[in-house]
């Protein structure tokens, strides 16, 4: 199921996707090799493996900061049946993981890497949870009815706290929270360990940090969901199973009848993933499909504008910029790359004109400077013909 689902579609066919690829490989190759660690317990080669697969995790994405907690949460779950719990010897086995960790941020504040912008205000900090827990919502649709896959996926962050959608996305995951706090004792050992995977590999997209992938969106790539999914189809396979279960006991349909209903949403599911593939390989494709689903997605219009450039098709390049310069105005990329189409239609006046709105201040001055003489040149050149 994780390898033919049509969610990972965006993580294994954009090559823009390897390093969710390789932090997931070492991740989950980090993580069997503390299972194994743990199984045997004088066994420190594995111990050794899983701490360097966890610094290689590290490096290749951030997202595996994760993985010392949820260490400790398949400790807690290992350990569920002991009647005394060795805290002390979890803790001296997860230390090196903490080192590791502190490290790491040692390394990115003497290389400068990764200051992070913080919400203003408390409420700010609850509309982007709120936003997230609606985004929630999305994936868990797409995981069972997979229809409108595209590239670039993001949502509109709230700005109200009355706002419907919010208050619908709030209080379906806190009725979840009540049902399963009810229902503790009931729910095994196994269960609560991939709740935990589900919470904790989510948890660098809770928009406690905002991850914008636009002015006022949020990001809610397909992508993102590739680690948190191994817990979510563990999940699914094992509540389907007890379905599946009940309803041989109860006699309410035969097993060959479950089989070719498990077969037929395979086959579905390998279908969707092989058409999202073959999409990949036509790179003005996705783009295409990408806006069809969100037109206001600044970030895929500018990419598709600049491939349109590429092919010298300039007139569609202009219509492209200028839709994208209506949805954020002051977005001064697009604008200077609209000068640049302009002028490369012969328009040398009205590309001077967007060269001229761009501020003379900033990283783009010293570019909108050298793109106004050249212009001007040109128009001279022109004018004398």
């Amino acid at each position: 199921l994780f390898v033919l689902h049509p969610v990972q579609w965006e993580a294994v066919s954009n090559v823009s996707g390897r390093s969710i690829l390789l932090c997931a490989v070492f991740f989950l190759s980090s993580f069997i090799c503390y299972a194994k660690f743990s199984e045997k317990k004088k066994s420190f080669l594995w111990y050794g493996a899983s701490l360097d697969f966890f610094i290689l995790a590290l490096l290749s994405k951030e997202t595996a900061l994760t993985l010392p907690f949820l260490l400790f949460s398949f400790e807690i779950y290992r350990s569920a049946n002991e009647e005394k719990k060795s805290y002390g010897k979890i803790a001296r086995n997860l230390l090196p993981f903490g080192i590791v960790v502190l490290c790491y941020f040692w390394l990115r504040k003497g290389l400068a890497i990764g200051l992070v912008e913080l919400w203003n205000t408390p409420k700010e900090l609850f509309l982007g949870v709120a936003t997230f827990l609606r985004g929630m919502l999305s994936y868990l649709r797409i995981l069972f009815v997979p229809y409108d896959l595209h590239y670039g996926r993001a949502i509109k962050y709230f700005d109200s706290i009355l706002d419907p959608q919010l208050l619908m996305s709030v209080g379906v995951f806190v009725l979840i929270l009540v049902l399963l706090l009810k229902q503790k004792k009931l729910i095994g050992q196994r269960t609560l360990f991939l709740l935990s995977w589900c919470f904790l590999t989510v948890l660098p997209l809770m928009q406690i940090v905002p991850l914008k992938v636009q002015w006022g969106y949020a990001a809610l790539g397909e992508h993102l969901l590739y680690l948190p999914s191994v817990g979510l189809f563990a999940l699914i396979i094992l509540g389907f199973n007890k379905i599946f279960h009940y309803f041989h006991q109860k006699k309410i349909a035969d097993k060959s009848v479950t089989r070719l209903a498990g077969i037929t949403f395979y086959v579905l599911f390998f279908l969707i993933t092989s058409q999202q593939n073959m999409l990949v390989a036509q790179e003005m494709s996705v783009f295409r499909q990408a806006l069809t689903y969100q037109p206001q997605a600044v970030r895929v219009r500018n990419a598709y504008a600049l491939e349109l450039v590429k092919q010298r098709k300039f007139v569609e390049a202009e219509e492209q910029l200028r839709i994208l310069l209506i949805f954020e105005p002051g977005n001064l990329a697009a604008r200077m790359n609209l000068g640049k189409t302009l002028c490369e239609q012969g328009r040398f006046e009205e590309g001077l004109e967007q060269y001229r709105l761009i501020p003379p201040i900033g990283p783009f001055k010293a570019l909108a400077e050298y793109n106004i003489e050249s212009a001007v040149k040109q128009l001279q050149r022109s004018l004398k013909k």
